[in-house]
């Protein structure tokens, strides 16, 4: 059979035609994938500029308040340090200052005034007093010392000799608390020389604790992290407590982690200007923008680290753009090889149609892999009946305005107890029982919380148990902790499945009773809150087949009849929420041997296309058949395992790949019956387009499905 058609020239026109409309439908689809890929970049160039002026102006407004409690601090000290070195003040009275020095301010904790030897008096050898910070609502206490510690000492003939400076934190024994301390030296004047000689320190030392406080008050913008660092880079305020009790310093801890992050944020931070640059968190494996503003008054720097970009929403629309973008682009691919191969066809040059071919399925099929990543890692927005808890500040402001709620309602005063939980294991079972285990416990003030029922109770779970309870006392505070099993059963959305993502949520109430109770995430318990760095997980938590992608806190909504809420369900209940995924070795084990049976089909069925020989249409009818029955038991052991009500992701995908199946064997048996030339002519262009024809309709398929 000859190529020509019955008149060549038309035929040639035609083709010709054809190559002209793809052309022009190739640089339609270019321009349009173009205008896509510009906005994309500029919505999300413009959304990073708005994370990060906003992240910004957080973070100089933080630290321009830091400086102003550093430089009342600093002013009191040396108003005092002033009236020492001008007049001999009696002891009364210096104590009497020295209280009201301790009161005025919030942040610190002792205040005190110690002479060089025989400098207060020529037979007393040591005078210093302190006023230290009571505890438990007491009076501040007058601390006598009669040596100081070689680090105190160090601090105090340094004041001496180079004037007003703050030392390094240290731990001091009598407080059980890390401080850091401001020196004011004051001088008197020599009668035989009239020079002024240094005689003693003022010395005003700050909480850790206290200026942590007031650190995390101040909302620096989107989920992230602040800390402070003296002016040589040791953390003085951070989110993790062992950063602060091992003395590290933000140059230590990137050499301890391999941080460049921390390594570029150690080397700016030394230079004590404003400095900001965006990186990936190691802690959460996203970009962050890596922010930091000197206090000038202390030498300290403000350091932020705030998310790049929003937790889900940002994400979703993204993705969605993404794959705008990628099906544009496809389509631009898919007509540019069709000009190309329109004149290809015509001339019957195998090798470059097979070529074409090829690069369209690879093109379709990464497409595909592309949607399944998308699906894979972005997971879904919380419950918006939630509110969930990212930071302390977020979560202080809340709080607040819930207890002014509860105050404008006429309700009593609520005790508020910090309650934490980690999670130990996590195991689904059926199509919507979980099953988890962990350790739950609560902070109480012995004084504040005198009466307060210890206990806590867990909501919406068909069962659980509490056991192994134990006390820990630290002062005034008290430790509560429980080991817990729970069984939850919630309604679980497998549509999606293999790259389902379910969200787990377990409520912690007070006891029942007459007390207002209201619970609060124990924050300061936990290095980070933000949902990618999952709170609350331990970091050898045993799951099944599943890995956990977020974690967060959240108060839940009210839900009558389970007491979802402190008492009378007037203030909301504390719910721990878990989003998981299928592990990838999981995905791979359920639908491997399905995916290896739609393989094996397809091979075959290839094979008989492409040499057809005498009983073709027999082979491809049995190997139809074979494949067919193995999927089909595949298929059944996967919905035996996973025994959903819905029709999953990986169901239709079966059911598509069933359809290639038929299709290629009617091809084959198509491609059988004829012989020769005839034969060859048959069973080209089926070739040719079977494979970019069969993952086109896959994609579409996952388009559909996965939106």
């Amino acid at each position: 059979m000859t190529v020509w058609t019955v008149d060549p020239k038309r035929y040639w026109e035609r083709i010709s035609f054809i190559r002209r409309a793809f052309s022009v439908l190739s640089a339609l689809t270019l321009l349009i994938t173009l205008a896509l890929a510009v906005s994309l970049y500029r919505e999300n160039r413009a959304a990073q500029d708005r994370v990060l002026e906003r992240a910004s102006d957080q973070a100089r407004q933080t630290s321009s308040r830091l400086d102003g409690v550093c430089r009342r601090v600093m002013h009191s000290a040396d108003t005092l340090a002033a009236d020492l070195s001008r007049v001999r003040i009696s002891e009364d009275r210096l104590l009497d200052r020295l209280r009201a020095l301790q009161r005025s301010h919030a942040v610190v904790y002792s205040a005190g005034v110690r002479y060089a030897p025989f400098k207060r008096s020529s037979r007393r050898h040591v005078f210093s007093p302190y006023i230290v910070r009571g505890t438990g609502g007491e009076e501040p206490s007058i601390l006598w010392r009669e040596e100081g510690t070689d680090e105190e000492n160090k601090w105090f003939s340094r004041a001496l000799a180079e004037g007003p400076l703050w030392g390094e934190p240290r731990f001091a024994p009598e407080a059980k608390r890390l401080i850091i301390t401001y020196y004011a030296p004051f001088t008197r004047e020599d009668k035989e020389t009239g020079a002024r000689e240094p005689i003693g320190v003022v010395e005003i030392s700050c909480s850790a604790n206290d200026l942590a406080a007031l650190l995390f008050s101040f909302d620096l913008g989107a989920p992230g992290y602040a800390f402070l660092t003296t002016r040589t880079g040791r953390f003085l305020c951070a989110p993790a407590s062992d950063w602060i009790r091992d003395g590290k310093s933000v140059a230590s801890l990137a050499a301890e982690r391999n941080d460049a992050a921390l390594a570029s944020f150690a080397a700016s931070g030394l230079q004590g200007k404003p400095f900001r640059f965006r990186d990936i968190d190691r802690s959460t494996g996203r970009p962050a923008w890596y922010i930091g503003e000197p206090i000038p008054s202390s030498g300290w720097v403000l350091g932020s680290v705030t998310d790049a970009g929003p937790l889900w929403r940002s994400e979703a629309t993204t993705a969605r753009r993404l794959l705008q973008m990628e099906i544009a682009a496809l389509l631009f691919l898919l007509t540019f090889l069709g000009a190309r191969l329109a004149e290809t066809y015509a001339a019957r040059r195998r090798a470059l149609l097979w070529t074409g071919s090829a690069v369209a399925s690879l093109a379709i099929a990464a497409a595909i892999a592309h949607a399944w990543c998308l699906a894979y890692t972005l997971p879904p927005e919380p419950d918006a009946r939630l509110t969930p808890v990212f930071t302390r500040a977020g979560h202080g402001r809340l709080l607040r305005e819930r207890l002014q709620q509860a105050r404008e309602g006429g309700e009593e005063p609520a005790a508020v107890i910090p309650t934490g939980l980690i999670l130990r294991s996590l195991a689904f079972s059926g199509a919507s029982d979980v099953e988890m285990a962990g350790e739950i416990w609560q902070q109480y003030d012995r004084i504040r919380h005198e009466g307060v029922p210890r206990g806590v109770r867990l909501l919406g779970t068909l069962g659980y148990t509490l056991s192994d309870e134990r006390r820990e006392e630290a002062g005034n505070t008290e430790w509560v902790r429980w080991q817990f099993r729970a069984r939850l059963r919630g309604g679980h959305d497998y549509r999606h499945y293999p790259f389902d993502h379910q969200q787990t949520v377990v409520g912690v109430a007070p006891p029942e009773g007459e007390t207002p109770i209201i619970l609060v995430p124990d924050v300061a318990s936990y290095d980070r809150l933000h949902p990618a760095a999952c709170p609350g997980i331990a970091a050898d938590v045993q799951l099944t087949g599943r890995e956990i992608e977020r974690s967060f806190f959240a108060y839940l909504p009210d839900q009558p009849g389970e007491g979802a809420g402190a008492q009378k369900g007037k203030l909301p209940a504390l719910g721990f929420v878990v989003q998981t995924r299928h592990s990838v070795p999981a995905i791979v084990a359920d639908t491997l041997v399905v995916l290896l049976a739609m393989i094996a089909a397809l091979f075959l069925l290839l094979f008989v296309i492409a040499r057809p020989a005498r009983g073709s249409v027999a082979l491809s009818a049995i190997f139809t058949a074979a494949s067919l029955l193995l999927a089909l038991v595949a298929h059944m052991t996967l919905r035996h395992h996973h025994p959903v009500p819905q029709i999953t992701y990986a169901g239709y995908l079966c059911i598509t790949l069933y359809a290639v199946v038929l299709m290629a064997s009617a091809i084959a048996g198509f491609a059988g019956r004829r012989d020769g030339e005839d034969a060859e002519e048959a069973r080209l262009l089926p070739s040719l387009l079977l494979g970019p024809g069969s993952l086109a309709l896959l994609y579409i398929v996952t388009l559909a499905v996965l939106r």
